[in-house]
Protein backbone atom coordinates (compact mmCIF):
# COMPACT_ATOMS: atom_id res chain seq x y z
CA UNK A 1 0.00 0.00 0.00
CA UNK A 2 2.48 2.41 0.92
CA UNK A 3 4.72 1.73 -2.64
CA UNK A 4 1.47 2.65 -4.42
CA UNK A 5 0.55 5.96 -2.53
CA UNK A 6 4.45 6.84 -3.65
CA UNK A 7 4.18 5.89 -6.85
CA UNK A 8 0.94 8.07 -6.84
CA UNK A 9 2.48 11.31 -5.31
CA UNK A 10 5.92 10.80 -7.29
CA UNK A 11 3.54 10.83 -10.63
CA UNK A 12 1.10 13.50 -9.21
CA UNK A 13 4.39 15.81 -8.98
CA UNK A 14 5.87 14.85 -12.36
CA UNK A 15 2.42 15.63 -13.92
CA UNK A 16 2.32 19.16 -12.33
CA UNK A 17 5.70 20.00 -13.42
CA UNK A 18 4.87 19.29 -17.50
CA UNK A 19 2.28 21.28 -16.76
CA UNK A 20 4.20 24.05 -15.50
CA UNK A 21 6.85 23.87 -17.72
CA UNK A 22 6.75 26.31 -20.96
CA UNK A 23 6.51 24.36 -24.34
CA UNK A 24 10.24 23.01 -25.44
CA UNK A 25 11.14 24.03 -28.38
CA UNK A 26 9.78 22.32 -31.08
CA UNK A 27 11.21 20.35 -34.35
CA UNK A 28 9.81 22.65 -36.76
CA UNK A 29 11.50 25.83 -35.13
CA UNK A 30 14.74 24.29 -34.77
CA UNK A 31 15.12 22.23 -37.96
CA UNK A 32 14.18 25.19 -40.42
CA UNK A 33 16.94 27.04 -39.54
CA UNK A 34 19.76 24.57 -41.27
CA UNK A 35 20.95 26.69 -44.51
CA UNK A 36 19.50 29.89 -44.31
CA UNK A 37 21.47 32.67 -44.54
CA UNK A 38 23.50 34.41 -41.55
CA UNK A 39 21.86 37.69 -42.88
CA UNK A 40 17.96 36.55 -42.28
CA UNK A 41 19.11 35.58 -38.37
CA UNK A 42 20.84 39.10 -38.37
CA UNK A 43 17.64 40.49 -39.31
CA UNK A 44 15.42 38.10 -37.34
CA UNK A 45 12.47 40.51 -35.53
CA UNK A 46 13.39 38.53 -32.26
CA UNK A 47 16.53 37.70 -31.81
CA UNK A 48 17.77 40.78 -33.06
CA UNK A 49 16.49 42.34 -30.10
CA UNK A 50 18.02 39.92 -27.34
CA UNK A 51 21.88 40.18 -26.25
CA UNK A 52 24.54 38.22 -28.18
CA UNK A 53 27.47 36.44 -27.14
CA UNK A 54 29.76 35.31 -29.86
CA UNK A 55 32.59 33.65 -30.44
CA UNK A 56 34.45 30.59 -32.98
CA UNK A 57 35.66 27.15 -32.41
CA UNK A 58 39.19 26.22 -32.83
CA UNK A 59 37.68 24.54 -36.66
CA UNK A 60 36.52 28.42 -37.77
CA UNK A 61 32.84 27.48 -36.79
CA UNK A 62 30.79 30.69 -35.68
CA UNK A 63 28.84 30.51 -32.02
CA UNK A 64 25.95 33.00 -31.55
CA UNK A 65 24.36 32.28 -28.37
CA UNK A 66 21.13 34.78 -28.34
CA UNK A 67 20.54 34.92 -24.89
CA UNK A 68 17.10 35.26 -23.05
CA UNK A 69 18.05 35.29 -19.51
CA UNK A 70 17.10 37.95 -16.53
CA UNK A 71 19.50 38.48 -14.73
CA UNK A 72 22.58 36.98 -17.54
CA UNK A 73 24.39 40.48 -17.33
CA UNK A 74 26.49 39.47 -13.99
CA UNK A 75 27.62 36.49 -16.51
CA UNK A 76 28.81 38.90 -19.35
CA UNK A 77 32.20 41.03 -19.73
CA UNK A 78 32.09 44.49 -18.79
CA UNK A 79 31.16 46.28 -21.27
CA UNK A 80 29.41 49.61 -22.52
CA UNK A 81 25.57 50.27 -21.04
CA UNK A 82 24.09 50.00 -24.94
CA UNK A 83 26.55 46.78 -26.32
CA UNK A 84 23.84 43.65 -27.16
CA UNK A 85 27.16 41.86 -28.83
CA UNK A 86 29.71 40.25 -26.54
CA UNK A 87 32.23 39.04 -28.83
CA UNK A 88 34.84 36.59 -26.51
CA UNK A 89 37.16 33.74 -27.10
CA UNK A 90 36.35 30.29 -26.44
CA UNK A 91 37.55 29.60 -23.31
CA UNK A 92 35.57 32.99 -22.20
CA UNK A 93 32.46 31.49 -24.22
CA UNK A 94 32.54 28.40 -22.16
CA UNK A 95 33.11 29.97 -19.10
CA UNK A 96 29.76 32.08 -19.61
CA UNK A 97 28.13 29.35 -20.14
CA UNK A 98 28.69 27.88 -16.94
CA UNK A 99 28.18 30.84 -14.90
CA UNK A 100 24.45 31.03 -16.82
CA UNK A 101 23.35 27.47 -17.43
CA UNK A 102 21.46 27.36 -13.72
CA UNK A 103 19.77 30.81 -14.79
CA UNK A 104 15.76 30.34 -15.70
CA UNK A 105 15.65 31.22 -19.13
CA UNK A 106 16.90 29.89 -22.93
CA UNK A 107 20.04 30.35 -24.83
CA UNK A 108 19.21 30.00 -28.47
CA UNK A 109 22.30 28.93 -30.13
CA UNK A 110 23.21 28.67 -33.78
CA UNK A 111 26.28 27.30 -35.21
CA UNK A 112 27.38 28.78 -38.31
CA UNK A 113 29.76 27.73 -41.23
CA UNK A 114 30.77 29.83 -44.04
CA UNK A 115 27.80 32.05 -43.47
CA UNK A 116 25.08 30.03 -43.31
CA UNK A 117 23.21 28.73 -40.17
CA UNK A 118 24.25 24.68 -40.21
CA UNK A 119 22.30 24.32 -36.33
CA UNK A 120 20.08 25.69 -33.82
CA UNK A 121 20.59 24.07 -30.91
CA UNK A 122 18.27 25.51 -27.91
CA UNK A 123 18.62 24.90 -24.14
CA UNK A 124 17.39 25.64 -21.08
CA UNK A 125 14.06 26.59 -21.04
CA UNK A 126 12.75 27.75 -24.42
CA UNK A 127 9.41 27.94 -25.60
CA UNK A 128 7.94 26.70 -28.82
CA UNK A 129 6.61 29.60 -31.57
CA UNK A 130 6.35 29.96 -34.94
CA UNK A 131 7.78 33.53 -34.45
CA UNK A 132 11.32 32.02 -33.88
CA UNK A 133 11.05 30.79 -37.82
CA UNK A 134 13.18 32.74 -39.87
CA UNK A 135 11.24 35.22 -41.63
CA UNK A 136 9.96 33.79 -45.31
CA UNK A 137 10.08 30.18 -44.10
Amino acid sequence: MKLHSTAAVLLGIAWLAGCASPPAAHHEEVDVWAGAPVATLDAHPVFSTLPMVRTNTAAGIEIRDYVDKRYVAGCLPTASANSKVFTMNFGMYKAFRACSENMIGCDNVFYIDKGVVAQFAPSGQCTASATLRPQGR
